[in-house]
């Protein structure tokens, strides 16, 4: 059966609340001029995962599209590599508590490419393999490329923000 959408969201700062994580790593590194610096803070980053917080309100609508998935298909794109899949896994099921397991597109172990590339073919595939029409894609990236390679192919991009808790 075609969809009329495909929702792809994003784990990290979107469903997951990394801002700790992100704080310890400091100001990511140009990958250009230090990939060195670049490598050791992609790894600070995605350490420790399980002290996440899962975000309330997009968990909300997560969950209310994966109940709805019968007729609009979800996936969860992140730009963590397949090393990380059992921790993310993990954290979606305990933390998030998600139930039913929309399917995980993640980055290859080896694979250096800038996110936004990643997931636009990610996202691409997952399309074609939907039969969607539309994709909605739910990312924090703000400043990245992600926003424009979403114009470019036509894709609604929806900007994800963790509300300042007290």
């Amino acid at each position: 059966m075609k969809s009329r959408f495909l929702f792809a969201f994003d784990i990290d700062q979107c469903i997951a609340d990394g801002t700790l994580r992100h704080q310890k790593a400091g100001p990511e590194p140009d990958r250009n001029t230090d990939v060195k610096a670049h490598d050791i803070w992609v790894r600070t980053v995605m350490s420790n995962t399980e002290t996440d917080r899962a975000v309330p309100e997009m968990m909300l609508l997560l969950r209310k599209l994966i109940a709805d998935n019968v007729y609009t298909p979800v996936i969860l794109v992140t730009s963590r590599n397949t090393l990380l899949r059992h921790e993310t896994i993990d954290w979606l099921k305990r933390v998030a508590q998600i139930g039913i397991m929309p399917p995980l597109m993640m980055r290859g172990a080896t694979d250096k490419r800038k996110a936004g590339i990643i997931k636009r073919e990610i996202i691409s595939q997952a399309q074609q393999n939907a039969e969607a029409s539309n994709v909605i894609v739910i990312d924090d990236d703000e400043l990245g490329e992600l926003p424009s390679i979403c114009a470019e192919e036509g894709s609604m991009f929806l900007k994800a923000y963790i509300p300042k808790r007290k």
